[in-house]
């Protein structure tokens, strides 16, 4: 159904604005996962705190994001069962404590990154956190439509919170409502992510010939100290091509050994070669990765500043770095 609404969307480009802007519309309403024929009669629908209807708020919420996201000829997002566990868990959160922010509820917890990770994703992902009022006192309340609009209009005038919502490297999302003990308030998380973030191709290892290491050496995410002067470095694409293989070992070229020094200044810099098959990377399913390591491939044990120096086989005078480092 949804390949062949598409179809429709492709041609419909060549008709009238109007037409295409109604097909938009029906496209979206069918990924929400709103039955078309009930669509206004549920936005339409005024909000009952004592039988809220989350599961229709929340769908009513990503189908006004894709919305957005369609207008800005991005792809539009589908749910996912982890970000929907980490982004309710957060609304749940602060709802309790009547508070909009990121941190969350216990350490294990505390960022997106980690709530995702403790649902079964990885730590890469972005969240809004708001709220708003349901109605306008206990007896007057509003509909659902107007209440996720006004929520809305207040993400889209935050840039960081329209950018979060359009970013055109992110394909799921995950929202979690919660109202308060009153009932007059409803918090809101949006959890969004990529392919790293739900991490599925760690799941299909199992698939490979020649698996991915899982084995780190060591090896941790940097922070913008310690990876300072690997920014200024400014050619590792010479880095790369400066590397083969040789009898079953891992020769490495480079013709600046002066820039290279500079590149591993202390004893505890270092160069690991990362394997990456073609096999992980299949037509049909996902990247075959686990994105909450910091290698994609086969990881070979890192060679340190001392062990490459020793290996280097040109003389110091040519200025050029010739030797096995792995």
């Amino acid at each position: 159904m949804l390949t062949q609404i598409y179809s429709i969307l492709v041609l419909a480009n060549h008709m009238k604005r109007s037409i295409v802007n109604r097909l938009l519309i029906l496209f979206l309403l069918l990924l929400s996962g709103i039955p078309l024929n009930t669509y206004a009669q549920t936005t339409g629908t005024i909000i009952n705190p004592d039988d809220f209807k989350y599961d229709l708020f929340n769908s009513i919420f990503i189908a006004k994001i894709n919305e957005q996201r369609v207008k800005l000829n991005k792809d539009f997002l589908y749910k996912h069962e982890i970000l929907e566990k980490a982004a309710t868990d957060q609304s749940e959160y602060i709802s309790k404590i009547k508070k909009t922010f990121l941190e969350g509820s216990s350490r294990s917890k505390r960022t997106t990154g980690d709530r995702i990770k403790f649902y079964g994703g990885a730590t890469s992902g972005q969240e809004i956190v708001q709220s708003s009022a349901v109605g306008k006192d206990i007896k007057t309340y509003y509909t659902y439509e107007f209440v996720i609009d006004e929520l809305m209009v207040k993400i889209l005038k935050s840039k960081k919170y329209s950018d979060i919502i359009c970013n055109p490297k992110a394909f799921y999302a995950g929202i979690g409502s919660s109202l308060d003990a009153n009932g007059k308030k409803i918090y809101v998380s949006i959890v969004i992510g990529g392919l790293e973030s739900v991490n599925e191709g760690k799941k299909l290892r199992k698939l490979l010939n020649l698996k991915y290491t899982t084995k780190e050496y060591g090896i941790e995410r940097g922070n913008n100290k310690e990876c300072r002067n690997c920014e200024r470095f400014d050619d590792y694409i010479t880095l790369q091509k400066g590397i083969s293989i040789q009898g079953g070992k891992v020769l490495f070229e480079y013709p600046n050994l002066r820039k290279l020094r500079k590149l591993l200044a202390t004893p505890d810099d270092g160069i690991a070669i990362d394997i990456v098959q073609k096999s992980q990377y299949p037509c049909d399913t996902f990247n075959i990765f686990d994105a909450e390591k910091q290698n994609r491939g086969i990881l070979l044990k890192p060679a340190y500043a001392s062990k490459i120096w020793s290996a280097n086989t040109e003389p110091e005078r040519y200025n050029r770095f010739s030797g096995y480092i792995a």
